[in-house]
């Protein structure tokens, strides 16, 4: 700070010059001219004796001076700690530092304190130790201001971890599962070393060890550790993995009895568990015979027969399972086979439901649907044609089944068969017959046995080059509307054993306009036709997108050997695009004459993409 001068008493005759020694001070100034001393101390210093000096014509005159400069005072303003907050373990220390602020305090002492003495203590350094688990905030105060700061201390128990059993043995191909107890602090992390055995994960956040082996192991000694903010916990868990031992196999599901029809199928079921997972062998004992027999192609836990005759009835059926040599047989289930007259007969208009508790249906004649009607099947429903009928929809067909129980359309007279659906107005004996621009809907539906060759007053009718075309034909031009194609629902369907005389042994689409369409996942076996397009005959129609599904051993038939026809084994394209994705083609056939015809497989006038 600024001093006020000091001027020197001269009591003896007027001084000409004056001089000061040692120096002053840093800051202060001396005046040779009055001996004044002035200014502002730059630094502190001790209490320094300067000597003063007057001089005259007469002489000189001394006199000496103390000057101390006292350092400033610098106020405290503030006061951190760090870190502001830390966790220690229980008898664990923690050195806490403190920052006095500003740097250049002149009083910089600080004093310590603990909320919680029981649970961390703090030395007159800032040394905290734990001594029990649980919070308590450490307090710093300084002398000057009386400012403060706190850190939050937790006092926590390191882990301390073991496992129930140590070691262990698991086995391959069974389900293990172990987990730790921790009778210290809660653990954060976990980690293991060395690796576990394959098949078996560890978890990070609890410790648990669990999977399933896949190899046999020999003991091995494993270093589990438990990390906290206190500290860690470790211990040691042997495992070994053994070989599995063969067990089984026992029947969790025996087969029951069925009851069908004459013409229709019945499906066995059972399931048996084992280890190893066991294989399955239906067999059968026919009425009347001494011993049972093995049925080819019969190795899954559930068995459908073939189309049944009334020599059927008695057949007995059970389950064979084998696992690890061993060779259990299930209890015995028998077959009842009835008249195929029984059932609920219809012909004529039909509308309303096809209820599941009034199946089969019996078709005793050519069935309608009339329009602004639409006929619902319910899933399971069995729909029979006794002769060679068709399903006629001019209004709306509903046909959804389910995976587990998909809706039938069969003939029991499988020469005979029946005469397919047709979602088609066109023109009948009485003139136009407009249909309903209404949505067709058929999932998970088996189509079996038609077989669509013309006879009678069907040759005659409305062109019989449209009553002969697909088990199931849909001409979207008989809707009367442009975007048909998102009318048509077909998917999810399994054709099979369909005849045609004409085009597309199971389905015939022509003239659907709209967008792009799509079927999915239908599957299309052993059907015929004798002209083209062994499965479908496409004409004339929006984009189609066929999505998953399988083509088998569909064929089409040129029947003269001398000439080839534009036959298409599979597919028949004309005058449209389809994609064809993830799509399995198996065993599908041209004419049986061995004629190169134009596009023997699949025949193409139009686009097909592959992908």
């Amino acid at each position: 700070m600024v001093i006020s001068p000091r001027t020197p008493v001269n009591a003896g005759g007027a001084a000409s010059s004056w001089s000061i020694s040692p120096a002053l001070p840093a800051g202060l100034a001396f005046s040779t001219a009055s001996g004044e001393i002035s200014g502002t101390p730059a630094v502190a210093t001790s209490a320094t004796i300067y000597t003063v000096t007057a001089t005259n014509a007469a002489g000189s005159g001394h006199g000496t001076l103390t000057v101390a400069v006292a350092a400033a005072v610098v106020p405290v303003t503030g006061v951190s700690l760090a870190p502001a907050s830390a966790s220690v373990a229980v008898d664990g220390t923690l050195q806490l530092a403190a920052t006095v602020e500003p740097a250049g305090a002149t009083q910089k002492d600080v004093r310590w304190s603990s909320s919680q003495a029981s649970v961390a203590t703090v030395s007159a350094t800032g040394l905290v130790r734990g001594l029990s688990v649980g919070a308590a905030q450490i307090m710093v105060t300084t002398v000057d201001g009386q400012k403060t700061a706190v850190c939050d201390v937790t006092v926590k128990a390191s882990p301390a971890i073991s496992y129930p059993s140590s070691p262990v043995t698991a086995t391959v191909g069974s389900p293990f599962s172990i987990a730790p107890a921790n009778s210290g602090g809660a653990a954060e992390t976990w980690s293991i070393s060395p690796a576990l055995p394959a098949g078996l994960t560890f978890s990070t956040a609890t410790g648990q060890i669990s999977g399933t082996p896949t190899a046999v192991t020999p003991t091995t000694s494993h270093s589990v550790t438990a990390t906290n903010g206190a500290g860690q916990g470790s211990c040691l868990l042997s495992i070994t993995v053994n070989a599995s031992t063969p067990t089984g196999p026992t029947f969790t599901q025996q087969p029951t009895s069925q009851t069908s029809m004459v013409g229709g199928t019945a499906t066995f079921s059972a399931a048996a568990t084992g280890d190893p997972a066991p294989t399955f062998q239906w067999q059968t004992l026919a009425p009347g015979a001494a011993s049972w027999s093995n049925l080819a192609g019969a190795g899954a836990p559930s068995y459908t027969t073939g189309v049944l005759a009334a020599g059927d009835n008695g057949r007995k059926f059970r389950l064979a399972a084998t696992s690890g040599g061993n060779t259990v047989i299930s209890q015995e289930a028998t077959l009842t086979v009835t008249a195929a007259t029984s059932g609920t007969p219809v012909s004529g208009t039909v509308q309303g439901a096809f209820t599941l508790d009034h199946s089969p249906y019996l078709v005793q004649g050519d069935l309608t649907v009339p329009r602004g009607s639409r006929l619902t099947i319910e899933a399971g429903v069995e729909v029979r044609f006794m002769g060679h009928y068709k399903l006629w929809v001019l209004g709306g067909l509903t046909a959804v089944g389910t995976a587990e129980r998909p809706i039938l359309f069969t003939a029991p007279d499988h020469a005979v068969g029946w005469f397919g659906i047709r979602i088609w107005g066109g023109v009948g004996p009485g003139g136009a017959l407009p249909m309903d621009a209404v949505e067709q809907r058929i999932e998970y539906c088996t189509i079996e046995w038609a077989v669509k060759i013309p006879t009678g007053s069907d040759a005659n009718q409305d062109a019989s080059y449209n009553n002969s075309r697909g088990a199931l034909f849909v001409d979207g031009g008989g809707m009367g509307v442009p975007n048909s194609s998102s009318l048509i629902h077909i998917n999810h369907n399994l054709f099979r054993n369909n005849t045609t005389q004409d085009k597309g042994g199971a389905i015939s689409f022509s003239s659907m306009g709209g967008a792009a369409w799509t079927m999915t996942g239908n599957v299309f076996e052993d059907n015929t036709t004798h002209q083209q397009g062994g499965a479908l005959d496409l004409r004339h129609c929006a984009s189609l997108h066929v999505a998953g599904g399988a083509f088998r051993r569909n064929r089409a038939l040129n029947e003269n050997p001398h000439t080839a026809g534009l036959i298409g084994g599979v597919l028949y394209i004309f005058d449209m695009t389809v994609y064809l994705e993830d799509v399995v083609l198996d065993g599908n056939q041209p004419d049986d004459f061995g004629i190169d015809s134009m596009g023997s497989y699949v025949y193409v006038n139009g686009v097909l993409q592959v992908h």
